[in-house]
């Protein structure tokens, strides 16, 4: 029985290895470059306005948008992207020094 598994493991790793995936069939592929990294290192994020760190009041200016909830985080929901932000003294409302802690874009994998 532990011959099988070793050998189904090693049959898959081999399977994994081979796999190709051309990298011009996704946009989120062609999305994350070396101006992605650059640009994440200083906390912004490629097509996105804004920083991590910037102020909810900043944002709300410049970016239309709607606030919604999650788990862990209170969003700030505009066209382009989602901004996170820590829960205050509200868990619905954000407060206009709060800052952003995470900026989040959907992107397609057509």
């Amino acid at each position: 029985m532990g011959k099988l598994i070793r050998i189904t493991l090693v049959v898959m790793a081999f399977v994994l290895l081979f796999t190709t995936v051309k990298p011009d069939t996704t946009s989120a592929s062609t999305y994350v470059n070396k101006e992605f990294a650059a640009l994440a290192k200083k906390g912004k994020l490629k097509g996105v306005y804004g920083n991590v760190n910037m102020t909810y009041k900043t944002l709300k200016k410049k970016q239309k948008g709607k606030v919604g909830q999650s788990e862990s985080y209170l969003f700030y929901n505009t066209k382009n992207a989602y901004y996170g932000f820590f829960y205050g003294n509200s868990d619905t409302k954000i407060s206009s020094g709060q800052k952003v802690v995470l900026i989040d874009k959907w992107l397609s994998t057509k």
